[in-house]
């Protein structure tokens, strides 16, 4: 049990991993961490609203000599300077971090819930599944915005083609 435990928690940490370094959360410049969570983002990421409350909330419960020394902690990290993390947003970033993975790892806990409420599935077969998903995540979500970033009028052929291969993509893996 504490195998598969270990399994979960490292499926749910992959596409976390991933999404914070390619192409990061701060990586496009109309949709920043600091900005969502401060509503300074553009249209439609202002808009978002839950992760940036409890993201705001959380780092407004910090006492600021904690969250001083998170942000000088930050200040000296190779890791978060090569990432393009702001020091000064230190807690709110360590709080999305948090509820990130958490909600990773509670998709992957339901998925798997799912499959064997509804499907008669051997329990291996279910959790395979389950951490095939959390693991193949990365290659979706990329191919997704990849597909979201190229839509505009002036870049219709390269929209096609994005969203035709993961269509493609999709349904070849769901025959």
């Amino acid at each position: 049990m504490g195998s598969l435990c270990g399994a979960y928690m490292v499926a749910a940490f992959v596409p976390l991993a991933v999404g914070v370094v390619r192409p990061g959360i701060t990586g496009y410049p109309r949709a920043m961490l600091e900005d969502a969570v401060y509503g300074r983002a553009h249209r439609p990421f202002v808009k978002r609203q839950l992760v940036p409350l409890m993201v705001r909330g959380g780092a407004a419960l910090v006492p600021d000599r904690v969250s001083e020394s998170m942000s000088r902690t930050f200040a000296g990290s190779k890791l978060v300077q090569r990432l393009g993390w702001p020091p000064a947003y230190a807690t709110e970033f360590v709080f999305a971090m948090v509820l990130m993975y958490a909600g990773m790892l509670a998709f992957l806990v339901v998925l798997c819930a799912f499959l064997h409420a509804c499907l008669d599935l051997p329990a291996w077969l279910g959790h395979t599944f389950t951490l095939i998903v959390g693991l193949a995540l990365p290659v979706t979500c990329t191919c997704t915005t990849s597909g979201s970033c190229s839509y505009s009028p002036r870049r219709w052929s390269a929209w096609s083609a994005v969203v035709g291969g993961c269509t493609t993509r999709r349904s070849f893996w769901h025959a």
